[in-house]
């Protein structure tokens, strides 16, 4: 178990370091000889012991699902390569918690999600872990959605779009992927957009800033709409969609970057609230250890 008398960050740390050194090594590892300290760390952020065996979630999509990682920052490693004269590499999270299995596509939007040949492959990559890692019976938890109402659709609202219509066509193009995972016999489910980008000039990393198209209030509106369209399509199909954006929809500028590492993605101080939010909507189920 993890030592209680130790700084919690040092501990965090020093096993995100390890874990990602034996991951660069062996990618596909599933992480046993951690099983006490992931699952001590879990408890910390359930606020309970959870009893064996934990329950796992495939969490699959764009930049942020690697919050569910339970690593302060963003961190991965290369998982399988697609591609040969120009190749690209579907990544795998540096795994904390023990009921997240982490998988990055890239830039995904949700836009091109149910597309082949997307410029970031997207479609390839989820494919080949539908094929080769993911059991029928273990949710799949699909992150789409954010870059699209970050720079796509206030593109087009800025270019005379309404905002309802535009966030209603990018909703129904994305719902056929989630769709089609269903009729296929997998246990889908929607992380909608965690939050709206709340970038300074001090959060961004002048090596790579994140796009912004239109001012903050624009986003705001748009990340609304698109809450609810997502929600309200996903409830009809009987597919379980969570969405932590809504805490911040009608909060302050501040609360949002309290609750983000960059001005975008969420920090852990988030992870109780999402573990909290997702055995509401059935995706997690924790039995707690008897006393």
């Amino acid at each position: 178990m993890m030592d209680p008398t130790a700084d919690a960050g040092t501990a965090v740390a020093t096993l995100a370091d390890a874990i990602r050194v034996r991951l660069r090594r062996a990618p596909r590892d599933t992480l046993a000889r951690w099983d006490a300290p992931r699952r001590a760390l879990l408890a910390r952020h359930l606020g309970f012991e959870p009893a064996a065996p934990i329950p796992v979630v495939h969490v699959i999509g764009d930049s942020h699902v690697l919050f569910f990682c339970g690593t302060p920052g963003l961190s991965k490693v290369r998982f399988r390569r697609f591609g040969l004269f120009k190749p690209d590499y579907l990544s795998r999270g540096v795994e904390l918690l023990p009921c997240f299995r982490v998988f990055h596509l890239g830039p995904a939007t949700a836009w091109q999600a149910f597309e082949f040949r997307s410029t970031t492959r997207s479609r390839e990559k989820l494919e080949s872990l539908l094929r080769r890692d993911v059991a029928h019976d273990q949710p799949v938890l699909l992150s789409y959605g954010e870059i699209d109402c970050r720079c796509h659709i206030p593109r087009a609202v800025l270019a005379g779009a309404p905002i309802a219509q535009a966030v209603e066509r990018t909703v129904t193009r994305f719902m056929r992927l989630p769709l089609d995972l269903q009729a296929r016999g997998f246990r889908g489910a929607v992380w909608g957009p965690p939050a709206v980008t709340a970038q300074t000039a001090e959060d961004k990393d002048p090596h790579h800033p994140l796009p912004e198209v239109g001012p903050l209030a624009l986003r705001l509106e748009i990340t609304r709409a698109y809450v609810g369209q997502l929600q309200a399509q996903c409830a009809r199909a009987g597919i379980p969609c969570v969405c932590l954006a809504e805490r911040f929809l009608a909060g302050a500028h501040s609360m949002m970057a309290e609750s983000q590492i960059d001005g975008c993605h969420l920090s852990q101080g988030m992870m109780p609230v999402a573990l909290e939010l997702l055995q509401q909507a059935g995706v997690l189920t924790f039995c707690r250890e008897p006393q």
